[in-house]
C-alpha cells in the first residue's frame, strides 16, 4: 500500500461544513444529551447522607462527562476556526505518545483490544504544540479503537525516516471503502454512514487532526484495503536537532 498526503486523501476544502444542517442538528444534540444526561442523573445522587463511596463515584462521573461535553463543544469551536493557535516548542514526539496512550488507555482495555508500540530508544523531536499533538495521536487511537470490534489489535509506530517523524497507527477493523478514503478527513464525516447516531462524536476528530499536522508542516493520510480489512493512519512531521537510528522497541498493553 503506498501512503496518501493530506492533500488526496481531502477532496474539497475543509471549511465547508456539511450540506445536512438538519441532520447536523440533531447529531450534536444526540452527542450533547448523551454526558447532560448523565450529568443530570449524578446530581441527583448527590444528596446530604449519601455514602462516601458513592459521592466519590457521583464525582467522577461527573468529571468525565463535564469533559466529554467540553471536547465537543472545543471541536465545534476550532472546526469552525481556519486558525487556531500552536504554541512553538521542542516537543518529543514520545512524550506526547505517552501521554496520548494514558489518556485513551481505558477505552481500550474497555474494548478488551491490545495496543502494541512500536517506539525509538532515543528520542525524536519536532517543532510545535505538545497539547494539539497529543490530540492527534489520541484521536488516531480512539479512531482505531473505535472502528475495532472487541478483541481488536492496534499498532502505533514512530520511526524517523530521513528527515520526517513517521508515526503509523494501524487497526484490524471495519476499514474504509475505496469510495469513503477521498472524504476520510471532510468535517462531520463518518465511514460508512455520514450521520449514525450509534457512533460517538461529531465526526470532527479526522478533520481537526488534519489541520493540526498542516499547521505542524507536516501530512497525514490514510489507506485500507477495503471494509472489514483494517486501516492505517499515516503522520508526516519534520524533525528538529540530532537523532539516534531508530531501533523499534515494541510494548504490548
Amino acid at each position: 500500500m503506498s501512503d496518501h498526503s493530506s492533500s488526496d486523501a481531502a477532496a474539497g476544502p475543509t471549511s465547508q461544513l456539511t450540506p445536512y444542517p438538519d441532520e447536523l442538528v440533531t447529531l450534536i444534540a444526540h452527542e450533547l444529551r448523551s454526558p447532560l444526561a448523565a450529568i443530570s442523573n449524578a446530581v441527583v445522587l448527590w444528596r446530604p447522607g449519601t455514602s462516601p463511596q458513592t459521592l466519590a463515584n457521583v464525582q467522577d462521573i461527573l468529571a468525565r462527562q463535564v469533559n466529554k461535553a467540553l471536547r465537543l463543544v472545543d471541536d465545534l469551536l476550532d472546526v469552525s476556526r481556519l486558525e487556531f493557535v500552536i504554541v512553538q516548542d521542542r516537543v518529543d514526539l514520545l512524550q506526547v505518545i505517552a501521554e496520548a496512550v494514558q489518556e485513551i488507555e481505558h477505552q481500550i482495555r474497555v474494548h478488551q483490544q491490545g495496543l502494541a508500540l512500536e517506539l525509538p530508544a532515543d528520542p525524536l523531536f519536532v517543532r510545535g504544540d505538545a497539547m494539539r499533538l497529543q490530540q492527534v495521536v489520541v484521536n488516531l487511537l480512539g479512531n482505531a479503537s473505535k472502528y475495532s470490534p472487541s478483541g481488536g489489535h492496534i499498532t502505533l509506530r514512530l520511526v524517523r525516516e530521513s528527515r520526517q517523524a513517521v508515526l503509523r497507527v494501524r487497526d484490524g477493523g471495519r476499514g474504509i471503502s475505496p469510495e469513503n478514503l477521498p472524504r476520510i478527513f471532510d468535517p462531520f464525516f463518518r465511514a460508512g454512514t455520514s450521520f449514525d447516531p450509534r457512533l460517538e462524536g461529531l465526526g470532527l476528530g479526522l478533520t481537526l487532526a488534519q489541520r493540526v499536522i498542516e499547521r505542524h508542516e507536516g501530512t497525514i493520510g490514510a489507506q485500507s484495503d477495503g471494509p472489514n480489512r483494517g486501516s492505517e493512519f499515516t503522520v508526516r512531521l519534520p524533525v528538529i536537532g540530532a537523532t539516534a537510528p531508530a531501533t523499534d522497541s515494541p510494548v504490548d498493553l
